[in-house]
């Protein structure tokens, strides 16, 4: 018994070294498989990513309307032909300072500058002779949050101008701007007509206006204008061709602060 004892320990050395070596094997095959598991779902995550942006990007661009930039596109009543931009009072005097002010109708700061108190002081100069007020288009948010509304807005704007609503109509959609990336729905336009006081016979005519979306084209051609003169955001305020600077300026002094710069 004495002379088998060393080897039996032999033996159990051995079998524990082999164990230990099988195991090692083992990891060493799971690490090299988790490696490729990994790498493989790496890859996989990539081209997903890749993938969901390019179509992220199709769809931003499929969202919009597909009207592109073309003079020939129609146009609402009194809107400029060459500027694309809305007249306050048609009968404006020329010889007035002109102001233009940029909107896009998903912009939340062309929602304060509309329900704060600077378009209506605006407005009311405009009324009092004393400024030329024009408001101009954009649809530059529908890129960035991926949907058409503003292109929408626009041209249901154009559609109240027809029926000699438009002042009214872009005060009610201001008022009632969704929630940034929600965008308006063709519901929220017609709603927004009845606001603004088109019914009857007009109300029908601007209904079939807005569900046909009769000027898509004008928000288009407006819009590449804001790219062309390399407009930097809204709301912008514009006097006699100049950006006007917003710094200090307020509700309560921004027509002293237009009618200042219409003297330089």
């Amino acid at each position: 018994m004495a002379k088998n004892q060393p080897e039996s320990k032999k033996t159990a050395r051995a079998k524990a070294a082999a164990a230990r070596q099988e195991q090692l094997a083992k990891e060493k095959r799971k690490e090299r498989t988790t490696r490729i598991i990994i790498g493989v779902v790496a890859a996989v995550i990539v081209v997903v990513i890749i993938g969901g942006a390019a179509l992220y990007a199709n769809s931003n661009s499929s969202s919009s309307s597909n009207v592109g930039p073309d003079a020939g596109h129609a146009l609402p009543k009194t809107v400029n032909s060459e500027t694309y931009a809305v007249p306050f009072k048609p009968d404006a005097k020329s010889d007035l300072p002109l102001v233009q002010v940029w909107l896009d109708p998903q912009c939340p700061g062309c929602k304060q500058f509309s329900t704060g108190g600077s378009e209506t002081a605006l407005k009311a100069a405009a009324e009092a002779n004393k400024i030329n007020l024009e408001f101009r288009p954009t649809t530059f948010l529908d890129a960035s949050l991926g949907n058409d509304s503003s292109a929408q807005a626009v041209s249901a704007w154009g559609c109240a101008i027809d029926q000699g609503k438009g002042n009214q109509f872009l005060d009610t959609m201001f008022a009632n701007q969704p929630q940034e990336g929600r965008g308006y729905t063709t519901d929220n336009f017609i709603s927004f007509g009845t606001t603004a006081g088109i019914t009857g016979d007009a109300a029908t005519t601007f209904n079939q206006c807005v569900t046909n979306g009769t000027y898509l084209g004008w928000a288009a051609n407006s819009t590449q204008k804001y790219n062309e003169e390399g407009v930097p955001g809204t709301p912008t305020i514009y006097v006699n061709g100049k950006e006007l600077s917003l710094q200090g300026v307020t509700p309560a002094n921004l027509v002293e602060k237009v009618l200042e710069a219409a003297k330089q």
